[in-house]
């Protein structure tokens, strides 16, 4: 994806409690072009916006005041009323020990970014989820994007499971 293509055509909630981070968020989204986003400080309002509009894609923070996002996340990902379970997440945090970040990604987030972000890492989140959706997987525990990243099925390794034929 160029810097700038398409990118005005993305509607994109904005979904964190620090007014300062989300105007450096829109600050950002607006250099390359996004022009249409909606913005939450709760988890509620995150889930009313998310059901009342199309979006294409969410960026929150890990902690939206006292509430853990992941939850809202896991609902996004398995509600039944959820309006769009395959939803591009990206997910901002201070927070990026590996066990945040595998527990993020456990729960449906797409894509990780370590605060404090610049605008080129999460241009390169946002555009590795429209560029190359990972695809969904459900299974008894987790419904999600594919938590393994693939460049195709040439790895041969050691620790390769056995294919299903």
């Amino acid at each position: 994806m160029d810097k700038s293509e398409g990118l005005d055509r993305l509607r994109i909630l904005i979904a964190d409690a620090n007014p300062h981070m989300m105007s450096i968020v829109k600050l950002m989204l607006r250099g390359y072009g996004v022009r249409q986003y909606g913005e939450a400080a709760t988890c509620d309002a995150a889930w009313d916006e998310l059901d009342a509009g199309v979006y294409d894609l969410m960026i929150c923070e890990r902690m939206l005041g006292e509430q853990d996002t992941l939850s809202l996340v896991r609902r996004i990902r398995t509600d039944p009323d959820s309006g769009n379970p395959y939803l591009p997440i990206v997910m901002l945090s201070a927070y990026s020990e590996q066990v945040r970040i595998e527990e993020a990604r456990d729960a449906g987030v797409t894509e990780f970014c370590r605060k404090p972000v610049t605008a080129r890492d999460l241009f390169a989140k946002i555009a590795i989820s429209i560029d190359r959706p990972r695809r969904f997987v459900r299974a008894n525990t987790y419904f999600g994007p594919d938590r393994r990243r693939r460049d195709g099925d040439q790895y041969d390794g050691v620790d390769r499971r056995a294919r299903v034929s």
